[in-house]
């Protein structure tokens, strides 16, 4: 376990340096989220009060259609240049270069998702209700879509149409994990039911759970293929 921990480790300071390097997808993942907001905002003339009550969806909708861009685009490279190939010859187990993959996108995305929600509160001028459980539920919802993301990017990454396979199985997959997300955000901004939130917290947890044990042994027959 330790040897594995540390393998997963070296693999995501690896994906990370190549990420800071390659500042260009940060930006484009972020300024495409940034766009889907001032799109909102223009569309619906500004007025506070209707943005208001959409912050929570707009915040996820912005945030999944960005991960599908960046994560999509981060590793159709990795496959073009052979990066990953090279990695594959590596003794190492595919579970870690799955899992640091994972990791490395979550740290990119939850970078992502303070810049956006600080431009969101600045444009719209709100303030959390708790923002620990908005926290909470950004970590949790962002380790699913990453998880999901990821497993899904390298299964249409070697198909001729990748840039339409990914938001077709993508956005099916983490439509509930969205709803959840959304849910926890809006508790977090407005308050509410504390019993729900717990449950959707619960909800988004099993989510994650289930598809990093799902997605990492199935990691292994994918690149076999």
């Amino acid at each position: 376990m330790k040897q594995f921990i540390s393998t997963v480790f070296l693999l995501f300071k690896k994906d990370l340096l190549i990420d800071y390097r390659r500042k260009d997808l940060f930006f484009s993942l972020l300024f495409f989220s940034l766009l889907v907001i001032f799109i909102f905002d223009y569309i619906l003339g500004g007025s506070s009060s209707v943005l208001l009550s959409i912050v929570p969806a707009l915040f996820w909708i912005a945030v999944m259609l960005g991960a599908t861009l960046g994560i999509s685009r981060a590793l159709s490279l990795e496959i073009q240049n052979g990066a990953f190939y090279g990695v594959l010859l590596t003794p190492v187990s595919r579970e870690s270069i799955f899992l640091a993959k994972v990791i490395s996108m979550v740290v990119l995305m939850t970078f992502m998702e303070l810049i956006l929600i600080l431009a969101m509160v600045i444009l719209f001028d709100f303030w959390f209700f708790n923002i620990f459980y908005f926290l909470g539920g950004i970590l949790l919802t962002t380790v699913g879509l990453a998880t999901v993301g990821v497993f899904i990017a390298y299964i249409s990454g070697n198909t001729t149409v990748a840039e339409v396979m990914m938001p077709l199985l993508f956005f099916p997959i983490i439509l509930p994990l969205i709803v959840g997300g959304v849910e926890i955000m809006d508790f977090a901004l407005w308050g509410g039911d504390v019993v729900a939130m717990y449950k959707w917290l619960g909800f988004v947890f099993v989510f994650d759970m289930l598809f990093i044990t799902v997605c990492s042994f199935s990691f292994g027959l994918i690149v076999r293929e």
